[in-house]
């Protein structure tokens, strides 16, 4: 026990000397900013409202109200109505989605049957919407044509002929009908089930981008020093003191769990969660998976700074392509199979099997069963390498020291001509762990950079439904069909399970569940119940509700028309006679003029409130590996060869130059490989992009020189990036939240990119301007000052 517990005090004064108390505060600001509501990083599949246009040619107080009640219809953003001798291009051109015409005496005729065609053109540049607006009035259409032809076919079947007043008797029980399904057509779904409120399924998103940090980056932190420490012949010396080996091992992994622990339980105090004591079990094994896999990582690596640099890329690549920025369904089908390797898929995973199931441990152990034996399997993997640095002893000098004559700046007679950009290129050779390095960071970036413009450009072509049928009536199955034939609908048939999966995911905008005793109760004439979720509060929700609250009133007609048929005779029918009378309905609507009549022309295309901009995702990867790599620049060795380089003649401009410039050059490489598989960049853009990262240039080689760390700022880097991309609106529309957080976001230099690639020339001023007073700052002492 005496030698844990002098591993656990080494290892937490490494801890300290190497990332400082500020790592435990880093990760309290993440969930600060986190919960304070930032937008959602992904669009995923939602329809975002959309405007239309109306021409009256009725002008009656039908028509009028008619045109009130589309304005409330929360699908559509605008009703303009279209003025005397505008076209229908002119208003498509003007980004209307659709423009309806309602004919003169249209509801004199519908009401007499005489139906006219209402005429709608649909804009052929918004694909999605068009369809989706096809679908609602195709549905409300087909309310009012299964009431017609029912009723026509239950006084033909009853009477034979229409006599004049057979007719007038016809248009009113069918006008009456009319009126009750089409006001009575919502009262289908469940009262009690009310939309998912969009914060909750922001903040389960939230909370999985957190959760997975943490439980890589504390774990990274206990570990990294591994290679050094072994290299160094700390563990021989601790074994003829009497520890053990394993105690060793073992008081990493408490340290990590000690460092992890205080932040895991602000993050369930900040997210309430719900289950706590699931969401920490669930935390726990997360958090061990993550150790053997990070212990791999740092056994196979020279020394820790090589070690942080993969493991800040292994949380990149995790964090990307687990659905933790953006949904895994907008990414490649093949990047969605390699994220069931990742830890923000599990925890996704896992939070919806504690939601879905009782107890804590199995439903945890099921599903995270995979992710535990990839990191055992990692553990194991880490043996060889440990081993391998147990043999390479150094005589008890740290791996940093001697690589301190191979520093660039320790060539100070450089060839005049190209000598600070000589020095930089040696730099950015050195920071990257070599040319290997580089290459394979740029490969990671361009890889992540076009997954990220991928996941923004795709765009969804149907509104995705998932239909629970828990009840095996055929009428049941009926509606589903019915759904499956909407133009512009996506429906899938799954269980409540994948239901409530898809639902959390994004996957479907909706989950309808039609319960146990859906057709017994329309055959009996009572209003089923119906149960439909909609995603994140998506403004699609009440066009859903539309299209299945049609196709269950036509269902509901020609049942009615059975029960109208039995009653005016005064006996059943017999089954012929059923199937003769549903033979007249089908024949009487294959019979009815078309109720729409549909067009397309070309238009202006959708306006889309908020898109990721390849941008957003750029300066996350730049201050990732700027950060990263600026410590390189901090190392005690590093700081040893400036002194020497300053006291030469020029020698101060050329040390820091060339830091900034070898700063300056790996931005722009990351920057490069991550924004360019989007597409090459607008000159506003490209100068939001130069000015960020002479910007970022500076602030690290700032941060370096004040962090009192030795300038190990790379164990910083993951939570300082999340968080200021988070607050600079890379990843969400902060307008819609607050103007507050808009402004907020200009304090972070990803705010003051963005906003100047969208105009805002004020910042062209502000960058410039804060890359100069950083670069102030951190400039090395003049010779014969004390180095802070």
């Amino acid at each position: 026990m005496r030698g844990l517990k002098a591993a656990l005090g080494k290892d937490l004064r490494l801890f300290r000397s190497g990332t400082g108390l500020i790592a435990l505060l880093l990760p309290a600001l993440l969930l600060l900013a986190l919960r304070a509501g930032m937008a959602s990083t992904p669009r995923q599949a939602y329809v975002e409202p959309f405007p239309i246009a109306v021409r009256d040619e009725d002008q009656t107080v039908m028509s009028r109200s008619l045109i009130g009640q589309i304005g409330r219809v929360e699908l559509f953003s605008q009703v303009v109505l279209a003025l005397p001798g505008q076209s229908d291009a002119d208003l498509l051109r003007q980004g209307a989605a659709a423009v309806v015409t309602i004919p003169k005496d249209f509801f004199y005729t519908m009401y007499t049957m005489d139906n006219q065609a209402v005429s709608v053109t649909l804009n052929r540049s918004m694909p999605l919407e068009a369809a989706l607006f096809q679908s609602v009035i195709s549905s409300v259409t087909d309310i009012i044509a299964a009431d017609q032809t029912a009723g026509r076919a239950v006084y033909e079947f009853c009477y034979g002929g229409l006599t004049p007043e057979r007719s007038a008797q016809l248009w009113r029980e069918t006008s009456r009908h009319l009126l009750e399904d089409a006001l009575g057509r919502q009262q289908v779904f469940d009262a009690a089930v009310q939309t998912a409120d969009v914060q909750q399924t922001l903040e389960r998103n939230f909370f999985v981008c957190a959760l997975s940090a943490l439980c890589l980056f504390f774990p990274l932190c206990a570990v990294k020093t591994l290679p050094e420490e072994l290299a160094m012949g700390i563990l021989p010396r601790y074994l003829a003191a009497g520890g053990r080996a394993a105690a060793f091992f073992f008081s990493k992994f408490l340290t990590a769990l000690l460092l992890t622990t205080p932040a895991l339980l602000l993050l369930v105090a900040v997210f309430q969660p719900g289950d706590w004591r699931g969401v920490l079990l669930l935390s726990f094994l997360l958090f061990c998976g993550a150790f053997g896999l990070l212990l791999c990582v740092a056994a196979w690596s020279p020394d820790s700074a090589a070690a942080q640099r993969r493991g800040n890329l292994i949380l990149l690549l995790s964090l990307l392509s687990g659905g933790a920025l953006y949904a895994r369904e907008l990414l490649p089908l093949p990047v969605q199979t390699l994220g069931r390797l990742t830890l923000p898929y599990y925890a996704r995973q896992g939070l919806e099997a504690l939601s879905r199931q009782e107890g804590v441990f199995v439903p945890c152990l099921s599903v995270l069963w995979p992710f535990l034996a990839l990191g055992g399997g990692c553990a194991l993997l880490s043996l060889p390498g440990l081993v391998h640095h147990g043999r390479r002893r150094t005589g008890g000098v740290p791996a940093l020291s001697s690589a301190a004559p191979e520093q660039p700046g320790a060539q100070p007679y450089l060839p005049r001509s190209g000598r600070l950009f000589s020095l930089a290129v040696l730099k950015v050779r050195s920071m990257a762990g070599g040319w290997l390095g580089l290459l394979v960071t740029l490969g990671a970036a361009a890889l992540c950079g076009a997954l990220a413009a991928y996941a923004v450009q795709v765009r969804p072509t149907a509104l995705t439904l998932a239909a629970v049928v828990e009840d095996a009536h055929p009428l049941a199955q009926e509606l589903t069909d019915r759904l499956a034939a909407q133009e512009g609908v996506c429906l899938q048939v799954v269980s409540a399970g994948q239901g409530r999966r898809l639902l959390a995911s994004g996957g479907a905008e909706g989950v309808l569940t039609i319960g146990p005793g859906y057709g017994a109760d329309l055959e009996a004439g009572r209003l089923p119940t119906l149960t439909y979720n909609s995603a994140a509060s998506s403004a699609s929700a009440q066009a859903a509700r539309e299209l299945i609250a049609g196709q269950t009133a036509a269902q509901r007609a020609r049942l009615r028309g059975l029960r109208d048929a039995e009653a005016r005779l005064n006996r059943p029918l017999s089954d012929q006679e059923a199937r003769t009378l549903y033979d007249s309905m089908a024949q009487a609507q294959e019979a009815l003029p078309p109720l729409c009549r549909f067009t397309a022309l070309g238009g202006a295309a959708p306006a889309d409130p908020f898109a990721p901009s390849p941008l957003g995702f750029t300066t996350l990867a730049a201050m990732f590996t700027l950060l990263t790599w600026a410590a390189w620049t901090g190392r005690t060795d590093a700081r040893r060869v400036e002194r020497r380089v300053c006291a030469l003649p020029g020698g101060r401009l050329l040390s820091y130059g060339s830091d900034f410039l070898a700063l300056l050059l790996v931005g722009l490489l990351i920057s490069a490989a991550a924004f360019l598989p989007g597409g090459p960049p607008a000159p506003l853009e490209l100068a939001a992009l130069l000015l960020y990262l002479c910007t970022l240039s500076a602030f690290a080689l700032a941060l370096t020189r004040f962090s009192a760390l030795s300038g190990r700022i790379d164990a910083l880097a993951p939570f300082a990036a999340l968080i200021t991309c988070l607050a600079g609106g890379c990843f969400g529309d902060l307008g819609q939240f607050s103007p507050f957080l808009r402004r907020l976001s200009l304090c972070t230099p990803q705010g003051l990119a963005l906003r100047l690639s969208q105009g805002w020339r004020p910042a062209a001023l502000i960058l410039p301007a804060a890359a100069l007073l950083l670069l102030l700052l951190g400039a090395p002492p003049r010779e014969g000052t004390r180095e802070p």
